[in-house]
């Protein structure tokens, strides 16, 4: 048995351990071991790895994917053997021999010519982080973007259309005498109206545009690529949408209708783009003169770049 620092049983000790454990020698790369607990979180056997550049196109079997961790790892082995230290991790998604791709942390440490490197299984804290996340920006009633990723995403998209003088645009949407609903029906009944605007909203929306309920029973639409005369064809669709498909609460229809402003940048801009809070003020400006002009109807509020 080959021995790590002079002690014959030392590779004997590391296949008990509770954690996924390699040793591969720095010069030659080639695996002097792989430990009981590696083996059962990889799938990959000894037979199959005997030098280090087996493991990649095994675990990255996509050969983009596979060239970009590969190099970041090098980086890091080379970095251990001329600091004789531990390197940063590499988080990277791999596809064990069963097919289950999971997300694995690698920590490598070099220690007498000799690298050893632990794998941490982080698939379950990943997929509690992506939760965590998606919950944080969506609106938890209708399944729409909150406010706060609205903002966020209507900050980049403006930012892009400045850059690159290409229309965007928005709709502020607010479903008409929504406080009627609640009064009459109920407040579970004036929910079951929101999910129902909100799944319209998705059935009408591209892939590129985002929705998010920004209120109440106010909505916000960003329309990428889009200027004034296609958010006016949008959201008159959407408007005719809502007023054509009644709302059902258990046995009861509930009508209702939904009143746009929208604010348009349209592709010749001068690339001065205009703050969020300067377009969502036009759109809102928008939106009250369609509530003053009657309600279930779509209006309009140029925007004026210095």
């Amino acid at each position: 048995m080959l021995c790590l620092d002079g002690h014959v049983d030392s590779f004997a000790i590391l296949d008990h351990l509770p954690i996924a454990l390699a040793v591969v020698d720095a010069r030659s790369r080639d695996v002097l071991m792989l430990n009981h607990k590696f083996v059962q979180l990889s799938g990959y056997t000894e037979a199959q790895i005997t030098n280090e550049r087996d493991w990649f196109p095994l675990a990255y079997p996509d050969a983009r994917y596979r060239e970009r961790i590969e190099q970041a790892w090098r980086r890091r082995a080379n970095s251990a053997w001329n600091h004789q230290c531990d390197v940063e991790p590499l988080e990277s998604m791999v596809t064990c021999a069963d097919g289950r791709v999971c997300s694995i942390r690698a920590h490598l440490a070099c220690h007498h010519g000799m690298n050893i490197i632990t794998l941490v299984d982080i698939t379950d804290q990943k997929q509690l982080q992506g939760q965590l996340q998606q919950q944080a920006s969506t609106d938890s009633l209708t399944g729409l973007s909150n406010r706060r990723a609205f903002f966020a995403g209507m900050e980049q998209v403006l930012a892009l259309s400045s850059r690159h003088l290409r229309p965007v645009s928005i709709m502020l949407a607010d479903i008409d005498h929504f406080k009627e609903v609640n009064d009459t029906f109920g407040h579970q009944a004036g929910d079951a109206v929101l999910r129902h605007v909100a799944q319209l909203i998705r059935k009408t929306l591209r892939a590129s545009d985002m929705a998010a309920r920004v209120g109440g029973e106010e909505f916000a639409l960003l329309l990428p690529e889009t200027g004034r005369s296609g958010a006016f064809r949008m959201a008159d669709r959407l408007r005719l949408a809502i007023a054509e498909n009644i709302c059902i609460h258990g046995d009861q229809p509930i009508p209702i209708t939904i009143s746009f402003g929208l604010a348009c940048l349209e592709a010749h801009h001068s690339g001065d783009a205009p703050s969020c809070d300067e377009f969502l003020r036009a759109a809102d400006s928008a939106l009250y003169a369609s509530k003053r002009a009657g309600r279930n109807r779509v209006s309009h509020q140029e925007m004026r770049i210095p």
